[in-house]
């Protein structure tokens, strides 16, 4: 709780109790309602706080001996400033319970008093209530949109309070359950975008492809209204292609990638008439969006790219020889899956499954070795690749404190739940 004294105040606030004084009108009473005139965010409802934090201040309220030299110096009277030495409020508030439900141009909370003190209240009071009103309400629609989803409060700098052991468990990971599901701006609502998400399903035993095997499976609320709309299916984090451990097979990178010949992509289809690509993205940061094909069919599929400006027969290629050093060894990474909706097919709930992404492409260098350690002599490759490292893994490292303490919190609102774990 901030230590406010009586000096919390505007200029006018004061002057204006000034002249009551010099009027000879301090003990008349006085009555003020607060109220506003517009709900925040285009929303229906506020809810009202701050109501405590307002109340401790009233308690305490006084102007000390900086703000009562401060006023002299300023010229104010010599007898109204003595006057503000045994200043307390002790006037009445008559207000809504903290946590109401309240609504624009209806009175929240009544103030009683002399002209004097209710005058130097107002700033303290608008700014407390205003601003925690303002936060509370946020949270009620960040609560609301987010559904049964974890929200988390990271106001101060992420992991900083944390002990190395907590940070060597902030892995990266791309486990199924940490995906996103993006609606586009003019399709996103908060009750849509709560409920289109990424899950992990299970191919059921027994089943007569992928028995057993865990897939990712999305949802997706579309507008039912008749407008074009795609819903973006990503990691939880940018796939950092700098570190080796994202080169592994299913960690959704690849290295050394010359010529794409082939992009597959093996998904389960319900019959919906909508679209799906996969989007690639290289060292240079270059995105490729690759359309792979409808979703109107029933059961497994591999819809398969062919790349047409791939030449088979290396007869015919023309032969670019590009210096080796100090060029990055290329890479590709996965962005993630858009599925697009057509504004004349249904709308609503949507679901897929997808199991796998396959690349076929030429190698970009022959492995071979050099006579001359080039980089060990220049360090241009390393710095540069270091730079990107760091750059990388300073948004994924920030990212996955957020994920773990997301976890962390989940956890204990299980055992909240389940007193016996």
């Amino acid at each position: 709780m901030f230590d406010y004294t009586a000096g919390y105040t505007d200029q006018y606030q004061l002057a204006m109790a000034q002249v009551y004084f010099l009027k000879g009108r301090k003990e008349e009473r006085a009555v003020f309602d607060y109220f506003f005139r517009k709900l925040p965010f285009e929303g229906g409802y506020a809810v009202f706080a701050g109501l405590e934090d307002l109340l401790d201040a009233l308690e305490t309220l006084h102007f000390d001996e900086r703000d009562l030299d401060f006023l002299g110096q300023q010229g104010m009277d010599s007898r109204f400033v003595e006057y503000l030495r045994a200043f307390r409020f002790r006037g009445d508030l008559y207000s809504s319970v903290e946590g109401d439900i309240v609504f624009a141009t209806r009175p929240v909370l009544q103030v009683e008093g002399t002209l004097i003190e209710t005058q130097i209240i107002e700033t303290l009071l608008l700014n407390i209530l205003n601003f925690q009103t303002l936060i509370a309400t946020k949270a009620s629609r960040m609560r609301w949109a987010a559904g049964e989803r974890t929200l988390v409060d990271f106001a101060g700098a992420a992991g900083a309070s944390f002990t190395q052991q907590e940070r060597d468990l902030m892995k990266s990971s791309l486990f199924i359950s940490n995906w996103d599901v993006v609606l586009n701006s003019s399709a996103q609502t908060p009750l849509r975008q709560a409920t289109s998400k990424a899950l992990p399903a299970v191919v059921r035993e027994g089943a007569e492809r992928f028995s057993g095997d865990m897939v990712l499976g999305a949802r997706v609320n579309f507008p039912t209204e008749p407008w074009n709309a795609w819903a973006l299916i990503k990691p939880p984090f940018e796939i950092p292609a700098s570190d080796p451990r994202f080169l592994e097979p299913g960690h959704g990178a690849v290295s050394n990638i010359g010529t794409l010949k082939q992009v597959g992509l093996t998904v389960y289809g319900l019959n919906f008439p909508h679209t799906i690509s996969v989007i690639l993205q290289n060292e240079m940061n270059e995105q490729q969006e690759i359309m792979m094909g409808h979703l109107q069919f029933d059961g497994w599929r591999q819809l398969v790219w062919d790349n047409p400006n791939y030449i088979v027969d290396v007869r015919n290629r023309e032969l670019r020889l590009q210096p080796l050093y100090p060029y990055n060894v290329p890479t590709m990474k996965i962005v993630g899956f858009r599925i697009y909706r057509d504004g004349a097919a249904p709308g609503g709930d949507f679901i897929t499954y997808l199991r796998d992404v396959t690349v076929i492409y030429d190698l970009a260098r022959l492995q071979v070795t050099e006579d001359i350690e080039h980089d060990a002599l220049w360090e241009i490759l390393s710095n540069r690749e270091r730079a990107r490292q760091e750059a990388e893994l300073r948004r994924l490292g920030n990212l996955q404190v957020l994920r773990f303490i997301e976890g962390e919190l989940k956890a204990q609102d299980a055992d909240l739940r389940d007193p016996d774990r």
